[in-house]
């Protein structure tokens, strides 16, 4: 089977259209953070943004560790191209996510992204960023 065969979105038979990520075999570098009140609405439900931002910040902590090859120094000097994102579940404030991330190796610049809640998924994204020139700001 070949490499992205293994993590391409595929389509959920028991969800309808959403498109869902296969993980992949070999071990994606793990980020945990724990769902802070001030990203929540005032239902508790963590917001959009907050995704990205866990998934930034998940992709800061592996290019410290040199765990993307494409990536060095700060990431949030590289602009983001696209964000893609499915969510499949609630996260709370005061809940622990644990965030599981791989650099694409079909597309160059695309980073991938299953977030977990008590080992179940609960959203699934990726940001893709320009490779090329590196913010100035």
């Amino acid at each position: 089977m070949w490499f992205g065969d293994l993590y391409r979105p595929q389509k959920d038979s028991n969800h309808g259209n959403p498109e869902y990520m296969q993980r992949i075999s070999q071990k994606p570098m793990k980020h945990v953070v724990c769902a802070q009140l001030s990203d929540c609405d005032s239902n508790h439900h963590v917001t959009h943004t907050a995704y990205v931002k866990y998934a930034q910040d998940c992709a800061f902590h592996a290019v410290q560790q040199n765990a993307f090859r494409s990536y060095s120094g700060d990431i949030s000097r590289y602009s983001i191209k696209t964000i893609g994102i499915l969510y499949i579940g609630e996260i709370l404030a005061g809940d622990f996510i644990t965030i599981e991330a791989w650099e694409d190796e079909l597309q160059s610049g695309k980073l991938n992204f299953i977030m977990l809640k008590t080992d179940r998924d609960v959203c699934h994204c990726y940001l893709e960023y320009y490779l090329g020139t590196k913010s100035n700001l």
